[in-house]
């Protein structure tokens, strides 16, 4: 197994949560033209900055691929191109030994609860960040620290805004290797180091 690791560079004027959604599209685009018949790609991505408390999935993101030629057809570079000031790709490189494994899977707690965000962030003047942590999740008394970090991205056919919410799960290495389109498994496995 191979990996490249991609660093997001934040600057004053250009965040992190807006770097994340331009560059996470674009890898979500590129995994798109790259899937097979049954719309899965042999790429998986892991947040090696990612944490719970609070929310982040960090400022890097690693794809692993089974093999070389494999993020070779990524082209990882060019794909991120545009965005050179902003973002450092690595070349490919190899896993550590003895590392350990999790899988990273998109987790959808309330379909309606961005839109309870935004709904409150308007209404109170608040970000969408600080309406999101303030509510809590519907049907129990708990707060939004049950929440996971997410991505905020656009979807280009519905063109409404959403959270990707990503939930890290520690788990045994997977024989399978087979992710959808945003990198993401319920039951594959990537490594953690």
């Amino acid at each position: 197994m191979k990996y490249v690791e991609i660093t997001l560079l934040p600057g004053i004027e250009v965040p992190l949560p807006f770097l994340w959604k331009k560059i996470f599209m674009r890898l979500h685009l590129r995994f798109v033209g790259l899937q097979d018949a049954f719309r899965t790609v042999p790429y998986g991505v892991s947040f090696p900055g990612y944490a719970e408390n609070p929310l982040s999935v960090g400022s890097k993101l690693r794809v692993f691929a089974e093999s070389e030629q494999n993020l070779i057809s990524l082209d990882a570079k060019r794909t991120f191109a545009d965005f050179a000031d902003y973002v450092h790709v690595t070349g490919i490189g190899n896993i550590p030994d003895g590392c350990t494994y999790a899988l990273y899977k998109r987790l959808q707690p309330n379909g309606n609860l961005p839109k309870i965000a935004r709904r409150k962030a308007s209404r109170e003047g608040l970000s969408y960040d600080e309406a999101l942590a303030r509510l809590k999740v519907p049907g129990s008394n708990k707060s939004s620290d049950n929440l996971f970090p997410y991505i905020y991205m656009k979807s280009l056919s519905s063109h409404q805004d959403f959270c990707l919410f990503i939930k890290k799960e520690l788990a045994e290495v997977s024989r399978e290797f087979s992710f959808s389109t945003y990198g993401l498994s319920a039951i594959c496995t990537v490594p953690e180091f």
